[in-house]
């Protein structure tokens, strides 16, 4: 830096003291900064650092990043700190607010089994009253004894229109809903019967399929049976002739192919017998 100023002292590119002496009469000295006047500064930078090699350029880099990290971390804690004191306020009025709730819950909820528990031993020390209290609310539980004590107390002063008007206007409404549920209850009835003549068309039919597979069961097993004699004729045969050796090769893999198709029939048979119940 003491070389930069040197050398723009010495070329007289920039504002010297001279001219902060006694150029200050003059305003367009100090207006002067024209681009050609800077120019000598920068290259002169440009060459310090040219002149201290990779190691300087890398020092500055790492100066400017260690710079720029110092001043988002004081950006940071400012926000921090400054979020800290705005919400501090709010969070002291929600747990002063939160303490208030917990204490009045617990005063009710005190106050709630203090009553329970001052009932059950009023109850205790007075059984033949807790009895009867609890058999008339028993009763009054029932709908029968409570209309007649309503017909008793506040019945009496419903007037004759007043009772006629509501009960017409209760039976035009469970009319007009008992309507709606005849005509629900006749397709449901209709649904209901097509889906048992389809269950019955349906065990019928499988009936009818766990009969022929029954019969196919044993047409099967028949086969089996025979193409089993034919193979214990052929194996008597000599070994030496080629048909005899075609013929037993081709019997016994019809064999297994029958007994294969006899077990997935029987295993059907038992599928069918299953969904029969």
């Amino acid at each position: 830096m003491g070389l930069d100023r040197e050398q723009e002292g010495g070329d007289g590119g920039g504002v010297g003291r001279e001219d902060l002496d006694g150029g200050l009469d003059d305003p367009s000295v100090l207006l002067e900064t024209p681009r050609e006047k800077t120019r000598p500064s920068n290259v002169a930078a440009l060459s310090v650092l040219a002149d201290g090699g990779p190691q300087a350029v890398s020092e500055g880099v790492d100066g400017a990043v260690e710079a720029a990290k110092g001043s988002l971390q004081a950006g940071g804690r400012q926000a921090v700190g400054l979020a800290k004191g705005r919400l501090a306020p709010a969070a002291a009025e929600a747990q002063t607010v939160l303490g208030a709730g917990l204490a009045a819950a617990g005063r009710l909820e005190a106050a709630f089994f203090d009553s329970l528990r001052a009932g059950v031993w009023a109850a205790a020390e007075h059984r033949e009253a807790a009895a009867a209290v609890g058999a008339g609310a028993f009763c009054l539980a029932l709908p029968g004894p409570r209309a007649f004590l309503y017909g008793l107390t506040l019945g009496r002063f419903r007037s004759v229109e007043g009772v006629l008007g509501g009960a017409q206007r209760a039976f035009t409404s469970l009319a007009q809903g008992k309507e709606m549920q005849v005509k629900e209850s006749e397709k449901l009835f209709a649904r209901a019967r097509e889906a048992r003549e389809e269950f019955l068309r349906g065990k019928k039919k499988l009936e009818d399929a766990r009969a022929q597979m029954y019969s196919l069961g044993d047409r099967l097993a028949s086969t089996e049976r025979g193409l089993a004699g034919v193979l214990g004729e052929v194996r008597g045969l000599p070994s030496g002739k080629a048909a005899s050796v075609e013929l037993k090769a081709a019997a016994a893999k019809e064999k297994q192919a029958v007994g294969r198709l006899r077990a997935e029939v029987s295993g059907e048979v038992s599928r069918i017998m299953n969904t029969l119940g």
